[in-house]
């Protein structure tokens, strides 16, 4: 059986151009100048989180403005594992209109494993600021606005530990996560239908015949949430 490395090479392959186009109007995005901090942040327990309440996709309502994130960390748990890469990107009327990307230099090495499912190695890290530097600039970007994650949980729950304030303000968090398992079926579900053989990102991404040219890279990512979120809405406007 292919390894994701090589599975992710096949379907670049099949992509081609258009994969490469995708990748460009992408990343002609303008970008958000981050103003760096100078002050650090206190780190916060994971024990004093209130997990917010995520809505589900309102087929009738007008999304007219939100931001979708994504982070990639050195491994999955919070409270020992650091970020990376944030990336975000603010969106107007169903489009990209900035992005806030950039990377992060955890105090420690990363480990191969974490390299081996984001390609970030210690290299590209060298020059990057602190976390500390990046999170109040990025909780300004976010505002009060609606954010969109896909396992949006994961993403907060790193960001909070590290000392991110976002989820202090009020706003709604919707994840596609969530809404994907409400809404389309996996296979082995105990069904003869199923339409997805699991809820993965890139998975409903070539369902829904969206093309993210790099997976697992923080802004292409959350490019890839943002447009199955807005397919997930157009899939709830058609249930009866």
């Amino acid at each position: 059986m292919a390894g994701n490395e090589e599975f992710e090479q096949i379907r670049f392959d099949l992509l081609g151009n258009t994969s490469e186009e995708k990748k460009s109007e992408i990343e002609m995005l303008p970008r958000h100048e981050i103003l760096l901090a100078d002050e650090k942040i206190s780190p916060r327990y994971l024990k004093n989180r209130r997990r917010p309440w995520y809505e589900a996709v309102d087929p009738k309502k007008e999304y007219d403005e939100f931001v979708v994130l994504d982070t990639e960390t050195t491994g999955v748990l919070p409270f020992r594992d650091e970020i990376v890469e944030i990336g975000a990107i603010l969106y107007q009327k169903g489009r990209p209109v900035e992005a806030f990307e950039t990377f992060i230099r955890p105090k420690g090495s990363i480990p191969p494993g974490a390299t081996a499912v984001n390609g970030i190695t210690d290299g590209m890290v060298q020059d990057a600021p602190r976390v500390h530097e990046v999170l109040p600039d990025f909780d300004d970007f976010v505002g009060g606005r609606l954010l969109v994650g896909h396992n949006l949980d994961f993403d907060l729950s790193f960001l909070y530990r590290h000392g991110s304030r976002i989820e202090d303000r009020r706003r709604e968090y919707i994840c596609t996560l969530f809404e994907a398992r409400k809404l389309l079926v996996k296979k082995g579900s105990g069904t003869n239908h199923f339409d997805v053989l699991d809820h993965r990102l890139e998975t409903l991404c070539d369902y829904f015949g969206i093309i993210i040219p790099r997976a697992h890279r923080a802004v292409m990512d959350a490019y890839g949430t943002a447009e199955v979120f807005l397919k997930l809405q157009e899939l709830r406007k058609e249930m009866p």
